[in-house]
């Protein structure tokens, strides 16, 4: 000790280790007054104690009074301290952010302002999936709780920046879906083993579990547990008394953040409004608006709509609850409810989450205001400011697919495969996106990932074999609808593909005995809808209207049970017996279904019928109704934005328009020739140009029309009479009548009534004749 005191060794050891308390102190201000990472305070802290050593070493050597010299020792122990300090720093900080936890941008709002944001860094965020309450107090009374206290906490937990709560919803196929085949038919009372498989298959860093564990008297006893998923690991146990459920969430949410290592200063400073100021003070609301949770969960939609709107009785300042409502009036098709809902929800939105309200300004402006421009902008600043958000990202992708924009879908496909490469969805969306922009090589790279994924999955065997048509490579897609069908024999959608790629090649009675069998398995509503409308396809392609109307009226009927109306006018309208009922002579029949899809939905999509409609007109030669249809066609193009698919359609009327009051196809060739250019994989469009170009005796022209026509739809019979009109322009009449022979093949049992066989027969007369 007297050597120790001799060399000084204490006074110089304390003096750095007080000099280091001060600079620790410093640190500390620091982090709290910039916003800076608080794992730059253990950094500081380890860094200090890696270098005791050297201190510790030069106080010995050097401490004693008198004049001294450097030495070599003094060197190689200073060196290898740092060295081995340094070492030690890298491996426990080299993947941590040092630096500041947030960065300050400039943003434009949702309103269109410039606004000065601080947007936490991607080291600093956190995701959580919070489990529904589990209800062990033995009380049956207290069960709303499961899902009241859920509500609460993640309403709670969604006003800070740093924070992704991430919800168990039917939505959601990689939480909904396994918990439903493990016979949860509810969220509640899961396995911790079962919590954190699903959490790591979802990509979520935490998750958190917890139970109302007793009750005494009025007092209410919640405990929590939070998880680690990669290793399931508790992070921290906390146990809650009181009395009022919003209180408690109140406490839970700070002690989640805290526990998730959200940063001290952030969860001091930022914005944390009372739980009940963002949902509601209303005991009574609170309870009735649980069961929107338990009856949605259910896809109980009237029940979840009948929750919600007592809520808002109870208390008419429930925003939450308003844009609750809204949400399950709108897939029950109540459009009028729906828009009224979302406006009372946002003429609340100081009592709104700002994702809430972001979320339903964005649903607002796609569906009711009919601007997307101000949908995307809202959306864009949303995935700005909550950049780990997916549902920003989702919901943009959307609204870029109801435009057409397939790059703008590709783009927010990507963030959000960047946030979690596992995401089955969003990597199913980018491959589609990139197989309709015929980019099959990128697709089926994407879809090479799924099939990693899910080895075992169907529908990305189905996705694979279609996007092998598009290739044309036809053994290639049967053969692997032929492995889909061995690996899911119950399964009618492949059979399904497999009849349609059947008709494609003109094997109509290989395709009826893949109809008659599908037909068995059907069980669903969804599967029977499925059915009929294979069914249609194939009885419209025989020119054969009774089982077309049959199967329509099937196809219907099927459709009515689970589609809510929106949905329902939008799958409808593809049928057959709607948009061909001219070639039957049947189009006051598909006029009044038309109208009667019309009244049941208010614009924008009411305007939708308009598109069977327009083609009704056109083929019986009404160019006044047709002009009409054409002025609603645009009106939607309008309200969703300008998509090709949509301007395409405009074109094509525009151009059939100009052919029947011209008698002739000159003027209207520009716009066959744009809508094949917009949308070029149609056969419709190609046709309609092929057609046109013919008349012109523009044959070179035509006949590459032809060739791709025939080289995708071998099986068409009204591809084959195109062709046959070509050649018999052309002066090639065997090979027209070859052609025309081999459409009277497929119509050989077609209507007599069939206007495009009756237009065969008689081609086929003038050319036999002329021969």
């Amino acid at each position: 000790m007297r050597k120790l005191l001799d060399r000084r060794v204490p006074q110089i050891v304390g003096a750095y280790l007080a000099t280091s308390w001060v600079l620790l102190e410093f640190t500390d201000w620091a982090v709290g007054q910039y916003a800076l990472s608080p794992a730059l305070t253990n950094f500081v802290v380890a860094t200090l104690l890696l270098l005791l050593p050297t201190v510790v070493v030069l106080a010995w050597r050097h401490g004693a009074l008198g004049e001294d010299g450097w030495t070599r020792t003094d060197a190689v122990v200073s060196g290898l301290n740092v060295v081995v300090a340094a070492g030690v720093l890298m491996l426990s900080f080299g993947n941590q952010e040092l630096g500041a936890a947030a960065t300050v941008q400039l943003l434009e709002d949702d309103a269109g302002n410039t606004v000065e944001r601080v947007i936490p860094k991607a080291a600093f965020r956190r995701d959580i999936i919070v489990w529904d309450f589990d209800n062990e107090s033995g009380d049956p009374d207290l069960d709303w709780l499961r899902s009241g206290l859920w509500t609460g906490l993640v309403s709670d937990l969604s006003q800070d920046l740093f924070v992704t709560p991430v919800v168990v919803i039917p939505e959601d196929p990689r939480l909904y879906q396994p918990l439903t085949e493990a016979g949860f038919d509810l969220p509640y009372d899961v396995p911790l083993a079962l919590k954190r498989q699903l959490s790591e298959a979802r990509g979520v860093g935490h998750f958190l579990a917890g139970e109302l564990s007793a009750r005494d008297g009025d007092t209410l006893v919640v405990a929590t547990r939070l998880y680690e998923t990669r290793n399931a690991r508790e992070v921290a146990a906390r146990t809650y008394r009181g009395t009022d459920p919003l209180e408690i969430v109140d406490r839970m949410s700070i002690d989640v953040r805290r526990d998730l290592g959200i940063p001290e200063w952030q969860i001091e400073e930022s914005v944390d409004l009372p739980a009940a100021e963002i949902l509601t003070d209303s005991p009574e609301a609170f309870r009735a608006f649980s069961g929107y949770r338990v009856a949605r969960y259910q896809n109980q939609l009237a029940e979840a709509r009948e929750a919600a709107a007592a809520a808002t009785e109870i208390d008419p300042g429930f925003a939450t609850a308003h844009g609750a409502s809204a949400s399950a009036a709108l897939l029950l098709g109540d459009q009028a409810a729906a828009r009224d809902g979302i406006a009372e929800a946002l003429r609340l939105a100081y009592r709104l989450p700002e994702r809430s309200r972001l979320l339903l300004q964005m649903l607002d402006q796609m569906l009711f205001r009919m601007d997307p421009a101000g949908a995307l902008q809202t959306g864009s600043y949303w995935a700005e400011l909550y950049p780990q958000d997916p549902q920003a990202r989702q919901l943009l992708a959307v609204t870029y697919g109801m435009q057409g924009n397939a790059d703008g879908q590709i783009s927010q496909y990507r963030a959000l495969l960047a946030l979690d490469s596992t995401d089955v969805q969003s990597l199913q969306a980018i491959a589609g996106a990139f197989a309709g922009k015929r980019e099959y090589d990128s697709a089926l790279v994407y879809y090479a990932q799924l099939a990693d994924l899910q080895p075992t999955d169907t529908q990305t065997r189905l996705d694979i074999a279609a996007t092998q048509t598009s290739l044309l490579q036809f053994d290639e897609a049967r053969e692997t609808l032929e492995d889909a069908r061995v690996a899911a024999p119950g399964d009618p959608e492949v059979r399904n593909r497999l009849a349609r790629l059947d008709m494609r090649l003109g094997d109509y009675e290989r395709a009826g005995r893949q109809i008659e069998e599908m037909s068995a398995l059907a069980r669903t509503p969804q599967e029977r809808g499925l059915i009929a409308g294979v069914v249609e396809t194939y009885f419209d392609n025989l020119g054969q209207y009774a089982g077309l109307r049959a199967a329509y009226d099937r196809r219907l009927e099927a459709i009515a049970e689970y589609m809510p109306p929106i949905a329902a006018v939008q799958a409808i309208l593809n049928s057959e017996a709607l948009t061909y009922s001219a070639d039957w002579g049947r189009e006051a029949f598909a006029l009044r279904q038309i109208d009667s899809l019309r009244a049941s939905v208010e614009e924008p999509w009411s305007l939708m019928p308009a598109v069977p409609a327009v083609q009704i007109h056109l083929d019986r030669g009404d160019v006044g109704s047709a002009s009409e249809s054409l002025a609603a066609l645009r009106r939607l193009n309008e309200a969703f934005g300008e998509a090709p698919g949509r301007t395409a359609r405009i074109r094509w009327v525009e151009a059939r328009i100009a052919h029947l009051e011209d008698g002739d196809c000159q003027r209207a060739l520009a716009s066959y020739q744009q809508a094949r250019e917009l949308l070029p994989q149609s056969s419709l469009y190609r046709g309609w140009l092929a057609s046109c170009q013919t008349s012109l005796e523009q044959f070179d022209e035509a006949g590459d029309e032809v060739a791709w026509l025939l080289e995708r739809f071998p099986g068409s019979a009204k591809v084959r009479l195109v062709a046959a009109r070509l050649y018999a322009a052309e002066g090639r009449t065997s090979d027209a009548i070859a052609e025309v022979e081999t459409a009277l093949g497929y119509w050989s049992e077609a209507d007599p009534e069939y206007r495009p066989a009756r237009e065969a027969r008689a081609l086929l007369e003038e050319l036999q004749s002329a021969g």
